[in-house]
């Protein structure tokens, strides 16, 4: 009889990792950086082309362009880009983690859009589309069988606490009310937890690719607006220990940045060292531009990315670029982005 109440009640008891279907997909994301959506970059927002890879997010934006106003000073944000996976937000609460992992190049897939304002008038002067897609990322939990099963046993846990509670509080509607002891057991389980899989898993092994197309004003209102340039991204990743990253990547552009220029093919490559933890880590970079009819550009970059709240981060660096034979110029942004919790 014990057995077959405890059962029963389960239906009232909120497991977070596992649905009557099964495990839903979204419930195994971890709070991992978010990186800049391809559109983001397409618009030449941030001096450098490397396009950072990360596990995919249902749903992500970043706003950057903060300090353009007179003397430097804060201001609204001049550009904002949304970045979406659309088939992994279509399903929402109804997509199994079976399912996810029979297909993750279609769930992972992400379109992003991004709009770009004057920063004297507030009006739109580019905008540009994107979509991404992970070829390898061993960071995305969903596909990693010893982190699903560990999960799993934490729901086991945490589902145990409850039933406990339910037989001491007694049958529904009367609810059921933990002591002291019971949630801080919960925190002792899920704290090391997540810990332990973003200590181990923020700088795993990934290759994405991208491609996207801006288009571009001929004036500050955003009139006229003509297509400005195609661009394709690759990056990919390895990790180091628990503290270290290496970034390759390199893109390539077709196209132009004013609309009374000439299209012509440009490029760069680049690389990017990340040291730290998940939730905040430093980097340097260097990377190399080179545009037809154009001498080599270069640009020295540091900075670093801290998560400020859950699913909240802010990025910044501050370099030096040399663009042809003009004279070096400082750079530096700062960008805040967020990531909206799974839709469950």
């Amino acid at each position: 009889m014990r057995r077959a109440y405890a059962a029963l009640v389960l239906a009232c008891i909120p497991a977070p990792l596992v649905a009557q279907t099964g495990p839903v997909a979204q419930q195994f994301e971890v709070d991992f950086a978010i990186p800049d959506a391809p559109a983001f970059e397409l618009l030449n927002v941030d001096e450098s082309d490397i396009l950072r890879p990360t596990t995919p997010r249902a749903l992500a934006a970043g706003f950057s362009d903060m300090f353009r106003g007179e003397g430097g000073g804060l201001e609204a944000p001049n550009a904002f880009a949304i970045e979406a996976a659309p088939f992994l937000l279509a399903r929402g609460r109804n997509l199994s983690l079976q399912q996810y992992q029979k297909n993750p190049t279609l769930y992972g897939m992400r379109a992003s859009a991004a709009l770009q304002r004057s920063a004297s008038t507030g009006a739109a002067t580019g905008i540009a589309l994107g979509v991404r897609l992970s070829l390898n990322n061993e960071n995305d939990l969903r596909m990693n069988r010893e982190y699903v099963q560990a999960a799993n046993a934490l729901t086991a846990a945490i589902t145990k606490v409850y039933v406990d509670a339910r037989m001491r509080e007694g049958p529904p509607p009367k609810p059921i009310v933990l002591t002291d002891e019971e949630r801080e057991s919960i925190n002792q389980l899920v704290q090391p937890f997540r810990k332990r899989w973003e200590l181990t898993q923020w700088n795993a092994n990934v290759l994405d690719v991208a491609a996207g197309l801006s288009a571009v004003s001929a004036d500050s209102l955003g009139n006229d607006l003509k297509v400005g340039a195609l661009a394709a991204w690759g990056t990919w990743g390895r990790g180091f220990g628990n503290w270290g990253q290496l970034l390759l990547g390199g893109r390539g552009t077709f196209g132009r940045d004013d609309p009374d220029e000439e299209r012509a093919l440009g490029g760069s490559i680049g690389g990017r060292f990340y040291a730290g933890t998940n939730a905040y880590k430093v980097f340097v970079e260097g990377q190399g531009t080179l545009a037809a009819d154009a001498s080599p550009g270069w640009l020295v970059n540091t900075g670093g990315e801290a998560r400020v709240l859950s699913r909240f981060w802010a990025n910044f660096s501050a370099g030096v670029n040399w663009e042809g034979t003009g004279n070096p110029h400082l750079t530096g942004r700062f960008t805040i982005k967020a990531a909206a919790p799974p839709i469950f």
